[in-house]
C-alpha cells in the first residue's frame, strides 16, 4: 500500500475505537489497548516484511521475472530491443 494509507488507517482506527468506547461496548483501557497492542504488531510486520520483500526483490530482479520488479513499464521493455519502422 504505501506511506500515504498510513494517516488514513490511523485515522480509520482511532475512529472504530472511540466508537466501541461510545457504545459502550469495551472500557476506554481496553481501546487504547487495542491501539498501542495493533500499532505495535504493525510496525513488526512492516519492519519484517520489508527485509523480506526487498531479498524477494533482489533475487528475481535476477530472473526471466525481473519486468514484474523493475522500474521500466512493460512496454518499454518489450520495445528496448526491437526497433520497428
Amino acid at each position: 500500500m504505501g506511506a500515504r494509507w498510513a494517516v488514513p488507517a490511523g485515522a480509520l482506527a482511532v475512529l472504530l475505537a472511540f466508537a466501541r468506547v461510545y457504545t459502550g461496548v469495551h472500557y476506554p483501557s481496553d481501546a487504547v489497548g487495542g491501539l498501542l497492542i495493533g500499532a505495535a504488531i504493525g510496525a513488526v510486520v512492516v519492519v519484517l516484511l520489508h527485509r523480506v520483500m526487498y531479498r524477494l526483490t533482489r533475487y528475481v530482479a535476477g530472473t526471466p521475472l525481473r519486468v514484474a520488479v523493475s522500474a521500466d513499464s512493460p512496454d518499454a521493455a518489450r520495445s528496448a530491443g526491437t526497433r520497428s519502422g
